[in-house]
This record gives structure tokens, sequence and C-alpha cells, in this order.
């Protein structure tokens, strides 16, 4: 015990890391620990707009805290924060996500590189080289949250303010990432579970990658809503990164209308 918190178990570990990812024996032992986690009946309040919620109240905050917003996007000439309406973008996402249908399960919410650990020495005959930590965040809410947010962590290092321009991981490694959840929850509730049509391997797919569209977009918000950042830089030089990770976005979600993948038109 400390003056900050309490220590309850030393975990001799590391932060997934890009190498980790290409680890077969670490991606499916997490894809197991994350199908039991999503069947787990906590009983809290359920509020499934929370995201929605959430965005409204940070986006209201920053530009109360910073009314000339909007001036410092047109003085560093952000192309992409100008062409494309953020808080029209953010809506249209909140539409997908009830237009997709993604079942409710007990999600973390929050599985970005630093919340996973990883055993510095990994045991192919154990059970425990792989522990999600900081629940802070977990709630009943879409199935897909979790999925797409570990796809779109894949090749990244555990500093969550930068964002390399990576592409995403290939259908082949999601499709295996998946089957081995797929099985998990299988051996739970049974193979009735794996004939319902929510959980074919094509919605799944489909879904983790919508879904990993709404996590670039989860950082781009944080982003836009802070000041400071651990890496330095006032609020103009992180909204020149904002408006580099928005263009990715935009890039990315024209992709997936092309194919598919969002459940709405952007533009009608």
């Amino acid at each position: 015990m400390f003056s900050e918190g309490i220590v309850g178990e030393y975990i001799d570990g590391h932060h997934m890391s890009p190498e980790d990812y290409l680890n077969p024996l670490i991606v499916k032992e997490f894809a197991q620990k994350l199908a039991k986690f999503h069947s787990l009946n906590v009983p809290i309040a359920r509020d499934y707009e929370w995201c929605k919620t959430h965005f409204h109240t940070f986006y209201n905050a920053v530009h109360k805290e910073i009314p000339d917003l909007h001036q410092l996007i047109r003085e560093i000439e952000a192309k992409n924060l100008l062409k494309y309406d953020f808080k029209e973008e953010n809506e249209w996402l909140h539409k997908c996500l009830d237009a997709l249908k993604s079942p409710i399960v007990y999600s973390h919410n929050d599985i970005f590189n630093a919340n996973i650990l990883v055993t510095n020495q990994v045991n192919e005959n154990s059970d425990n080289n792989v522990v999600l930590i900081d629940f802070e965040y977990s709630r009943h809410f879409y199935r897909g949250y979790d999925l797409g947010f570990f796809v779109n962590e894949f090749g990244r290092d555990s500093n969550f303010f930068i964002r390399e321009d990576l592409p995403l991981a290939d259908d082949q490694w999601i499709q295996t990432f998946l089957g081995h959840y797929l099985d998990e929850l299988v051996k739970i509730w049974g193979k009735e579970f794996a004939d319902r049509p929510e959980n074919s391997m094509d919605v799944l797919l489909r879904e983790t990658k919508f879904f990993a569209l709404i996590m670039d977009m989860t950082c781009i918000m944080i982003l836009y809503c802070i000041n400071e950042v651990p890496d330095g830089g006032n609020k103009r030089d992180i909204m020149k990164r904002v408006d580099t990770y928005y263009g990715r976005y935009i890039e990315r979600r024209q992709q997936f209308e092309r194919l598919g993948i969002t459940p709405i038109p952007r533009y009608s």
C-alpha cells in the first residue's frame, strides 16, 4: 500500500508489443480471455448511450473552454477538419452504432496495448501469459467495441498519443483471432451459439472492422479535447496532429464505405 493506491499483485511482464501480436499463442490466449470477459453477467446499471453522451459532453466542454477553437483550426489550415465537419462525422458514427446492432456484452472498453500485460517468460503450457488490467471503463456495451479496439492496436506500441500511419491487420490475422474468440464462446454457451446469424464469421469480421474505425475516431476525439500530451506541445500542435489523424480516418471511412463495411452511407 502507498499514498496513491495499493499493489495487489506484481506481474513480471510488459505491455502488449507489436511482436506479441505476431505470437499465435499470445493472440489465442487473449481472444479466449476476452470471450470469457464478454460472457460475464455483472449486475450494474446499463447505459448504452454513454458513447454518444461522452462525445457531446467533451466536445461542448472543449469549445466552452476554448471559444476560438474553430478560429485556431482555420489558422493552422487544418484542411481535413475544415472540409469534413467533426461534429457531424461523429453524429453519423453514432447512427451507425445503432444501425449495426452489435450484440451487448460486458465490455472492457479500454483495450489499448498498455492495458494488456504479457509475461516476460511466455510458457506454452500456461494460460496465464496474458493479463487484462484497468477496468475503470468496463460496462455493458457493444461487442465490437473491444474487438475493434484490439484489432486497431495491431502493430502499435503502448504510447496512446502517437498514432503511426499503419494499415489495419489483414483479414487472415483478424479471422484467426476471431476464430479463437468464437471457439471459446461456443465452449461457454454451447454449439447453438455459433448458429446464430450475428455470430457468423462474416458478420463478426465486418463488425470488428467497423469498430476499428470507431476506435480511430475515439483516439482523435481524445486528442481533440485535451490541451497537453505527455510528449509536449501546445493546443496548436495538438490540433495539427488531430488534423493528420482525422485525414487518415476519412480515408479509411471512405474505403470502408466502398467495401460495404459501414452500415449506412455517410452522405445520402
